[in-house]
């Protein structure tokens, strides 16, 4: 159960990780014991790149798509015109909520990334890496 979790969490998703990618295509060597020699730089470094990732740029990319799903929640059509007026005041009464968990669900779980991918940064895309660590180029496609 934790793995499935885990498997949907931002936070282990490469294409939520534009700094963190960013970063790691600048400052890693391409020999492995380079990297291992630079671990206690990478550590810090990473903690940093992770804590702008999932708390700065990943609310900012999804922050247009939480305020269309709550405009398409406010404005959805119900069947009949009474049911639709009747349903009005409970939509304006839980709108917050309905914005503030899609957003918090969009920025902390990594569902749908094809919907937000166009949003992410270009510079920010994980890059290939051969068997011995080595930076191939960019990925074939852009949104995964």
């Amino acid at each position: 159960m934790v793995g499935i979790q885990l498997s949907t969490c931002a936070v282990t998703d490469v294409h939520h990780l534009a700094t963190t990618n960013y970063v790691d295509r600048k400052i890693t060597p391409d020999n492995r014991v380079a990297q291992w020699a630079l671990t206690p730089v990478y550590i810090p470094i990473a903690a940093v790149t992770l804590t702008v990732d999932n708390f700065i740029i990943a609310p900012i990319v999804h922050l247009p798509s939480a305020l269309l799903d709550t405009w398409d929640f406010l404005t959805g059509d119900v069947e009949g015109y009474y049911a639709n007026m009747g349903t009005v005041p409970f939509r304006i009464v839980l709108l917050p909520v309905v914005f503030a968990g899609d957003w918090m669900g969009r920025t902390w779980f990594a569902l749908d990334t094809r919907e937000d991918g166009w949003n992410w940064p270009a510079w920010g895309r994980q890059w290939r890496r051969d068997s011995q660590g080595r930076l191939i180029g960019p990925p074939e496609e852009q949104v995964q």
